[in-house]
């Protein structure tokens, strides 16, 4: 099984109806951001901007404070992971460890100081990965139009199934050849998640099957889970139906 993490949410005790909240920039542009390498492969474009790509950044440009705007942390508490810029990710230093961890040396981790309005809250890592894959199993994936991309049509049967091979001792990468490309995560990634002293992992019953998708969530909390799963707030990702994807 691999995941592809779509950000942050919080679950019911967090009162979010009315109030939503942000990541933008406070000090630096984040326009300025450039990859160190641009130059383009088979896969998906890649831009002089590069966010998404699985090609590392340059540290120039890059910014190095973050504003959380919007909901207030009482009503919207701070994440582990945070979304930014769409698909982007910024994690706590927790979640870096684990991933430096598995995969010492491989991905770029940007320090940026993360403020609620003036207040200083904490250093966040800006996650550039630095993973750029062709992981399909093109034998069992379904759509695969000509030029070898992952492409669903809406209310049509579909199956991404990624090859353990292909993935190898990978765990945290953008897919070049499937739309949105992740990020998605090893087994054994989440599984250091659920295993580390305020993450857990709680898999939804109805997780997938073999035309669709379901859920994983990845809770944070500092309090003691009162079931072994259940805790205050959380981040998730969704769990895709692979296959072959054990890692």
């Amino acid at each position: 099984m691999a995941y592809g993490i779509t950000g942050g949410i919080w679950n019911d005790e967090a009162d979010t109806r009315d109030e939503h909240s942000w990541i933008e920039v406070l000090e630096g542009n984040d326009e300025d951001m450039q990859l160190v390498d641009a130059t383009q492969d088979d896969g998906a474009l890649i831009t002089k901007a590069g966010l998404g790509s699985g090609r590392a950044m340059a540290e120039e440009g890059m910014p190095t404070k973050l504003l959380r705007g919007g909901a207030g942390l009482k009503v919207k508490p701070l994440l582990d992971v945070e979304r930014w810029r769409g698909r982007e990710l910024v994690v706590c230093e927790r979640v870096k460890d684990i991933v430096e961890e598995l995969e010492p040396g491989v991905h770029r981790f940007f320090p940026m100081e993360l403020y609620v309005g003036k207040d200083y809250q904490r250093t966040d890592y800006f996650l550039n990965i630095c993973n750029r894959l062709d992981a399909l199993d093109r034998e069992r994936t379904y759509p695969i139009n000509k030029r070898g991309f992952f492409y669903p049509e809406e209310n049509q049967p579909r199956a991404l199934v990624f090859s353990t091979e292909k993935i190898g001792n990978h765990h945290i990468w953008i897919d070049k050849f499937v739309p949105g490309g992740g990020p998605f995560i090893s087994d054994m990634l989440a599984k250091r998640l659920q295993d580390s002293a305020t993450t857990v992992i709680s898999p939804n019953p109805k997780r997938c099957d073999r035309l669709g998708r379901g859920r994983l969530h990845l809770w944070h909390s500092k309090k003691k889970p009162k079931q072994g799963w259940l805790t205050k707030r959380c981040w998730r990702s969704w769990g895709r139906n692979t296959g072959d994807v054990g890692v």
